[in-house]
């Protein structure tokens, strides 16, 4: 695919090099289910050579007082989910013995005592009123109202990503105090959603259930053995699991369990596919854009590597082995595999800590390589994920940077240990491969520039084609391509004015 017009790029990068106002100088810049956790402590995960590691990260934070100040964050509500998938990260009222809330817990009352502040939380609910849009609405309000009314917006990837080009956040690069360098702050969104030098939308540690939302493929071991399935994990650790090799595995492997003549959720499949279609396009080493040399977007969906991916998937998920959900969201997905009807599940790792109480152990590998060249194993983070931006009409931006660095760094020493080592590994991860298989799968997530702000236009034309048996991918995405640059260019255009 052709680049994106240059000649309007080339103007946007001037300006964008050069903002007309900025939200303010950032002083450090001249120098640059219900789940229950586990009854461990935070602290026995993480050793003493590890905090002296992260206290030499530690960032350079002013020793203030601020006067009891109130850090006003607004996010959706959980009632979409069985446990507080999008509270959880951002406020604990007490201890309770779950891993993740008290990490929380701890990381808040460490920042407000620093700080002399109380952390505010206001939650719209996701499934009545507004929706998706809710938290997003009320910034929208406030802005236009001229009112200063929120610190932190943590809100759904694709609609907050929607709303970037209107104005309403800061360039992350002008908050005083924070460092996107850091290791806190996840760097495949700040090099992925950034334009020249802006960064509206971010992701640090403060968030860290967005990784609920990252794809893996799950595997039945009772089943692995009684199909005499080689070792799964050498083949990802050596680089052989590929979209062949998984194939080859579960080609045409179905039992019609009741005898109904039917195939229903309750027979046995090679692959439950748990509507995860479009991770089949970034597991093949795919990106919808990519960058240039000005760190400007350009297409690059359709090529040899794309078709490949998406004919491979197709047959793939076509074959008479395979049992299609539509939508991650299916309520029968878990309880599918649970019930043993499957070898393999393709769905989120948020999905995991459901399988508890699952009485056959099983494993946790990634989506496979379309082949052994390709260098990374690759995953999307789905869109129903959070990312962050900071309200334009924020007065006290040096208090508000402050206070989400410090956040953000409390987060990345106790709750992301919590999270992922406690909670994933130790908790819900059923073997010591599987918890070294979480780390090649969280090392290999992608953000995708379109899929955030390109309005679905052409990104979702590979999903939709795998999940409707069709193969009209390529066709599509061209028909469709003059319309989505389009829509690119204007995005461009509109951050390239916001100050």
């Amino acid at each position: 695919m052709k680049k994106i017009n240059h000649i309007i790029l080339a103007v946007i990068l001037i300006i964008l090099a050069v903002p007309i106002f900025s939200c303010q100088n950032n002083p450090q810049n001249e120098n640059k289910a219900n789940e229950p956790g586990s009854n461990e402590t935070v602290a026995e995960s993480v050793t003493e050579q590890q905090i002296e590691i992260e206290d030499e990260l530690a960032p350079i934070l002013p020793d203030e007082d601020f006067g009891g100040y109130v850090f006003r964050v607004i996010s959706r509500g959980d009632d979409w989910h069985s446990y507080p998938v999008h509270s959880r990260d951002i406020i604990a009222e007490k201890e309770t013995g779950d891993t993740i809330n008290d990490a929380v817990y701890k990381r808040n009352i460490e920042v407000e005592e620093r700080f002399n502040i109380k952390i505010s939380l206001t939650t719209m609910p996701e499934l009545t009123g507004e929706g998706e849009w809710g938290p997003i609405r009320a910034v929208e309000k406030s802005h236009k109202a001229g009112e200063d009314n929120y610190d932190l917006l943590v809100a759904h990837e694709i609609f907050v990503g929607t709303s970037a080009s209107s104005g309403y956040y800061c360039n992350w690069y002008d908050i005083p105090y924070v460092d996107l360098t850091k290791p806190w702050w996840n760097q495949e969104v700040t090099t992925q959603l950034s334009i020249g030098q802006k960064s509206f939308l971010a992701m640090s540690d403060l968030s860290i259930g967005s990784y609920d939302n990252a794809y893996v493929i799950l595997f039945n071991k009772k089943h692995h053995l009684e199909y005499q399935v080689e070792n799964l994990y050498s083949f990802v650790k050596e680089g052989k699991w590929t979209f062949d090799k998984m194939y080859s595995i579960y080609k045409g492997m179905y039992k019609d369990l009741d005898n109904d003549g039917k195939r229903t959720i309750n027979d046995f499949y090679g692959f439950i596919e748990g509507g995860g279609y479009l991770n089949w396009f970034f597991a093949g080493g795919n990106r919808i854009t990519k960058k240039d040399e000005n760190n400007m977007p350009y297409y690059d969906l359709v090529n040899e590597r794309s078709t490949t991916t998406f004919f491979k998937a197709s047959e793939m998920t076509l074959d008479p082995g395979c049992y299609r959900f539509d939508w991650w969201i299916n309520v029968d997905i878990i309880p599918m595999f649970a019930n043993n009807n499957g070898l393999f599940l393709g769905t989120q790792v948020g999905s995991i800590s459901q399988l508890r109480s699952m009485e056959v152990d099983f494993g946790i590998i990634p989506y496979p390589k379309l082949d052994e060249h390709q260098e990374n194993y690759n995953n999307f983070i789905d869109a129903h994920s959070s990312l962050m931006a900071v309200p334009q009409m924020v007065q006290e931006k040096e208090k508000v940077g402050a206070i989400i660095e410090a956040l953000s760094y409390e987060s990345y020493k106790t709750v992301r240990p919590a999270y992922y080592d406690i909670a994933l590994k130790s908790k819900f991860a059923r073997d010591d491969e599987s918890e070294e298989m979480l780390d090649i799968i969280f090392s290999g997530t992608i953000y995708d520039f379109d899929y955030v702000y390109g309005d679905w236009i052409v990104t979702y034309r590979f999903f939709d084609n795998l999940r409707d048996g069709k193969t009209n991918f390529v066709s599509d995405v061209e028909k469709n391509m003059s319309r989505a640059e389009k829509r690119i260019e204007k995005v461009l255009e509109a951050f390239a004015l916001i100050d």
